[in-house]
């Protein structure tokens, strides 16, 4: 949970380091800079751990290249740094931080996943999964919202614009606001669409899902799914590319992935003798194929929502990822 590591953060500095760091953030004019990166751990898994180890050294090498005289770098864990800097440099700092990341960041891809955009992971069991590309996160808190909070709080608050900034598609930084974090209220059973031609297999997959919690709606039509998606957008849709109305193929997926409505619902391709690179390039999160174990397409639906709520990438959040291969 994100608590976790706020309370893990200031921990991680030695007393020196904590002390310099307390001194200054209580002197005036500064701010704070959390700066990760947000789909690292899948790059890892996907290219391997020398891989990895190169990005990290081209991000260190990129915020060094980009701070001042002024400013202070540290580096928290595998992939946190956190920057100290003067309040009026710290937005230009962090578009500085992304723009050289933009740039810099290309040559750690293979020529294929350049040119489509993100990284596709397959298992032992062929269930393929859209992986985007790594991307710079930044958190801003200037001192102007901070004013005699402490040292943990202040952290707390570095790493919530941080979360809030990993909501961009690309490298994005996030300014904490003056006002005190607000807590969001329960927003109730996620909605799950299936759009499934086999009625038993439909049955089951409703059954199931309400059983776990989810509010279940089902339908063997193209059409009637598309309308049923865009009026009342789910969370998550489960899509079979084979319809009863629509020809075969990728384009529902295609046409659901571009309405804006859903740009925040989860595409799951569940389907036989469909190919598993059109359907995620088609927009696709995750392609499982046909026959699967229940148990795991339902694991992928309750990891997919626990992505998309932030909390992706903690330490131990990439056991689904061990046997995933590129």
């Amino acid at each position: 949970m994100p608590e976790q590591r706020e309370q893990r953060l200031p921990e991680l500095l030695g007393s020196a380091e904590n002390a310099l760091l307390d001194q200054f953030l209580h002197c005036g004019d500064w701010a704070l800079l959390y700066v990760d990166l947000r789909n690292f751990r899948l790059y890892n898994q996907l290219y391997g751990r020398v891989a990895g180890e190169q990005m990290l050294v081209a991000l260190a090498s990129t915020l060094e290249q980009c701070i001042d005289d002024h400013s202070v770098l540290y580096r928290l864990g595998t992939q946190e740094f956190l920057v100290l800097t003067e309040n009026t440099q710290a937005e230009a700092l962090a578009g500085s931080v992304c723009q050289h990341w933009g740039k810099v960041s290309t040559g750690f891809y293979t020529r294929q996943d350049r040119q489509r955009g993100f990284m596709v992971g397959t298992d032992r069991h062929g269930i393929g999964r859209r992986c985007p590309l790594v991307a710079v996160n930044i958190g801003i808190v200037p001192s102007t919202a901070q004013t005699d909070r402490s040292l943990a709080e202040i952290f707390s608050s570095a790493l919530e614009s941080n979360l809030q900034a990993q909501a961009g598609v690309d490298c994005s930084y996030c300014v904490a606001a003056p006002s005190a974090p607000q807590h969001v209220a329960g927003t109730g059973p996620h909605r799950v669409l299936v759009v499934e031609p086999d009625a038993a297999l439909a049955y089951l997959l409703q059954t199931t899902l309400e059983m776990r919690g989810y509010e279940a709606a089902v339908t063997s039509s193209g059409q009637e799914a598309f309308k049923l998606a865009v009026t009342n957008p789910p969370k998550v849709i489960i899509l079979d590319l084979f319809t009863s109305d629509l020809p075969a193929g990728p384009f529902l997926c295609q046409e659901l992935r571009r309405q804006p409505e859903l740009k925040n619902t989860l595409l799951i391709v569940a389907a036989t003798n469909a190919d598993r690179e059109e359907s995620l390039a088609a927009g696709a999160d995750l392609f499982v194929p046909k026959p699967f174990e229940l148990n795991d397409l339902l694991g992928w639906i309750d990891r997919l929502i626990e992505e998309s709520a932030k909390m992706v990438d903690l330490p131990n959040a990439d056991r689904h990822f061990r046997s995933f291969r590129r």
